[in-house]
């Protein structure tokens, strides 16, 4: 039988999902891969790229373990953001140095919480009850974060491939 805890198999998901990330984004031809679309007048690369470090950068905030790095980058890749040129983002290899500083420190959050931490609310209710709010507790941000930045990472996969 598996002794792990809920926070050790949570925070192996989310290594999985650094590795696989990682494989894509140290490919040699990483800008012109970013530059690509994926569709006509719908996100490139380098708008998903810094949406999944805005993404990982506001995780701390939900689980109450870190303030963000990058707040300069929220009003560009934000939820609320618009995908624009490219010419207007910082370079991706500024993102890319931003990627690995926050995925490092995603997963030393990990390391601040107990499984007793999981089913408590996340820091970011904004006066709305567990229940009322799409996340509710530090469980779902965890669960629903890696879902949504695998779907980014794969859409980047797919611009790999073209």
């Amino acid at each position: 039988m598996n002794d792990r805890t809920k926070i050790e198999l949570l925070k192996l998901q989310r290594e999985s999902m650094y590795f696989w990330s990682n494989f894509v984004l140290q490919k040699e031809d990483i800008n012109t891969v970013l530059s690509r679309e994926i569709a006509p007048g719908k996100n490139h690369g380098v708008w998903l790229l810094g949406h999944l470090v805005v993404s990982d950068d506001d995780i701390g905030l939900y689980l109450e373990t870190h303030e963000r790095q990058f707040p300069e980058l929220v009003e560009l890749f934000g939820n609320s953001s618009k995908c624009e040129a490219i010419e207007t983002y910082p370079e991706p290899e500024y993102l890319l140095a931003c990627w690995e500083k926050v995925c490092e420190q995603t997963l030393q959050a990990y390391d601040k919480l107990k499984d007793s931490d999981l089913e408590q609310p996340h820091g970011r209710l904004n006066g709305k009850s567990v229940d009322e709010d799409f996340f509710g507790t530090k469980q779902n941000v965890l669960l629903h974060w890696l879902n949504h930045q695998l779907y980014h990472v794969g859409q980047i996969s797919t611009l790999s491939m073209r």
